[in-house]
């Protein structure tokens, strides 16, 4: 009884009040509901509340949160990257190599540092400079006619034993590097080719 005469003495009130909660509800549905899939991790962002929630993760599932606030998704899944790279030797020639390479972020309460120090963009920021330096410092440092001799898993793993002491203190793991082509400079490959047959 109450309610009907509430409802007939606002009425129009109390419409107007629901259309513009409809509103606002479909308006910032997804500042609102986020829902973070398999094999991923949510940090929590605070507008009035200190920024990064750093001593709680976000699991798989759907999250309700306030819209003046985001909840940043990161994958925790193994990612891989290839790249080229062209290196400049002690002998001032130019050696292409292709690179391939698999990482992923520290799980649980290293989470929030990764969102603090390099964001949701970690790969290209941080990942990919360093993997590319790596290898430009490990196999900037051979003459072109001793890679010839060298195996290629020699190299490799100097590079990723750089990699390894690189990514300390990072917030990432790497999780394997591998070389999928090693190019010589075409001189230098002729040369030990013939100097090889001349030997023979």
């Amino acid at each position: 009884f109450w309610f009907r005469r509430i409802w007939y003495r606002h009425k129009i009130k109390i419409i107007i009040s629901l259309l513009i909660f409809a509103f606002l509800l479909t308006y910032f549905w997804h500042n609102i509901f986020v829902s973070i899939p398999s094999g991923h991790k949510g940090v929590m962002w605070k507008r009035f509340f200190g920024g990064t929630v750093e001593n709680k993760i976000y699991g798989e599932g759907l999250h309700i949160i306030f819209p003046w606030d985001r909840m940043i998704i990161y994958s925790l899944r193994i990612q891989e990257r290839h790249n080229s790279v062209k290196i400049l030797t002690t002998a001032g020639l130019y050696v292409e190599m292709d690179i391939s390479y698999r990482f992923f972020p520290e799980r649980d309460t290293y989470l929030p540092k990764l969102h603090q120090h390099w964001g949701p963009y970690y790969a290209d920021k941080f990942v990919v400079p360093e993997v590319k330096a790596a290898a430009i410092a490990v196999l900037g440092t051979y003459p072109p006619n001793n890679l010839y001799s060298l195996k290629t898993t020699e190299i490799q793993n100097q590079i990723q034993e750089k990699l390894h002491k690189d990514f300390q203190n990072s917030y990432i793991n790497l999780h394997d590097f591998l070389i999928t082509r090693l190019a010589l400079p075409m001189t230098i490959k002729d040369a030990i080719e013939k100097k090889l047959t001349q030997e023979q």
